[in-house]
């Protein structure tokens, strides 16, 4: 079911429409928000569009070098796993011969 939730970003309300979770929706503004304050801090701009667009690239950023370190962390898992999983087979291959 659509909720309509209000939100400020840079100092503008929002009223976003949305089926997801109220105080999610609210986070994810907060976050934008935060970003798009620090980087107005730091650049002389005032040109909103400018700000959102260097936010949007440090998010986008911040994302996909979690979604890189998450690959690392898949693959790794998955080499130990089929590690441990050969291990597992020689163990129990060689106590199947040890009962004959």
């Amino acid at each position: 079911m659509d909720q309509s939730v209000t939100v400020k970003i840079f100092h503008r309300t929002y009223r976003l429409r949305s089926r997801g979770d109220a105080g999610h929706i609210r986070d994810l503004a907060d976050y934008v928000d935060r970003h798009m304050v620090r980087i107005s801090d730091r650049t002389p701009t005032v040109d909103t569009l400018r700000v959102a667009i260097l936010a949007a690239l440090s998010i986008a950023d911040e994302c996909l070098s979690a979604r890189r370190r998450l690959e690392r962390v898949e693959a790794k898992v998955c080499r130990k796993s089929g590690e441990l999983n050969e291990l597992l087979r020689s163990v129990l291959s060689s106590e199947g011969s040890e009962r004959t």
